[in-house]
């Protein structure tokens, strides 16, 4: 048999585990844009060095 104050900490519980998943939703979307944003600045920076070669550029 259930009590109302048993039923009532599972609802924080469940509570409190959406929230954690929706944290590390959070956390692995800002993980997603950094590693995104670092992959294209060394993109670029790669871009930069080959087109900084007169060899290639004449090419």
């Amino acid at each position: 048999m259930e009590y109302p104050g048993d039923l009532w900490y599972d609802v924080l519980e469940n509570r409190k585990a959406r929230e954690d998943v929706r944290r590390m939703e959070i956390e692995n979307t800002l993980a997603k844009n950094i590693t995104a944003a670092g992959d294209k600045a060394a993109y670029d920076a790669a871009c930069k060095r080959l087109l900084a070669n007169k060899i290639i550029l004449a090419w």
